[in-house]
């Protein structure tokens, strides 16, 4: 079930985008912007989280869920 934006639900998501290693690609405010390397050795930039039309697959929390345990 969906939890409520409170206080405590935000700090256990930013405690898990620190302790996953997602910090690494989008920064440790999820704007993104770092140089990153494709498999191919092409240069493309980490997605801005902040701003959600940047979400191939969606934008709602379950989308989000789905891309996040799926791939």
């Amino acid at each position: 079930p969906r939890v409520p934006p409170d206080a405590a639900s935000i700090g256990r998501g930013t405690e898990l985008f620190k302790t996953q290693g997602c910090v690494a690609c989008h920064g440790p405010a999820g704007r993104g912007g770092i140089r990153l390397v494709d498999a191919k050795g092409y240069p493309v930039l980490s997605r801005d989280l902040t701003a959600p039309w940047t979400f191939r697959g969606g934008s709602e929390p379950e989308q989000i869920w789905l891309r996040i345990t799926t791939g």
